[in-house]
């Protein structure tokens, strides 16, 4: 079981005007580096042998999601693209042109999802670099709802991906 690092901060509603204390995760990153090492470290792979295989599963990966396929990672879960368009009113009006995003999406499998909420909370300070982190989202977040406020209600596009069933 993981113990997770979190820290407080305050976000303001941009639309309501209100602020609430809300739990962030507080984390470190943990790179291609760091998982090459500790797969040497609990394994007979050597680090070199462990660094080439870890670049062709990602190439792999790569590859298959720009062809549109899912990648089932085992017991970690799948990644998987869907797609945003601009809807059309007739099903031979939707061409290529219409489609604006790829999206990646996550999913977790069942086992691994399980496990991550059995996880318990450290609360700490949050890092300067998580603070300014969470003021760029927030600022982001305060211009999409400026943008979509000038759109109207968004109809015209969306994730036409099924997360229900990956």
């Amino acid at each position: 079981m993981g113990v997770i690092k979190y820290g407080v901060c305050l976000k303001k509603n941009p639309v309501k005007g209100t602020t609430k204390a809300y739990a962030v995760i507080n984390s470190e990153e943990f790179n291609f580096t760091d998982m090459a090492e500790q797969v040497t470290a609990e394994t007979t792979v050597t680090r070199t042998d462990c660094v080439a295989v870890m670049r062709a599963v990602v190439d792999i990966a790569k590859r298959e999601i720009l062809k549109g396929n899912r990648i089932v990672l085992g017991d970690l879960g799948t990644i998987y693209p869907t797609l945003t368009s601009k809807g059309q009113a007739k099903v031979e009006d939707l061409t290529a042109h219409y489609i604006t995003h790829v999206n990646l999406r996550f999913r977790p499998s069942p086992e691994f999802s399980n496990e991550v909420q059995k996880a318990t909370f450290e609360k700490t300070a949050l890092k300067k670099t998580m603070r300014k982190a969470l003021a760029d989202e927030q600022a982001a977040m305060a211009a999409k709802l400026a943008a979509l406020g000038d759109q109207g209600d968004g109809d015209d596009t969306g994730d036409t991906g099924d997360d229900t069933n990956p």
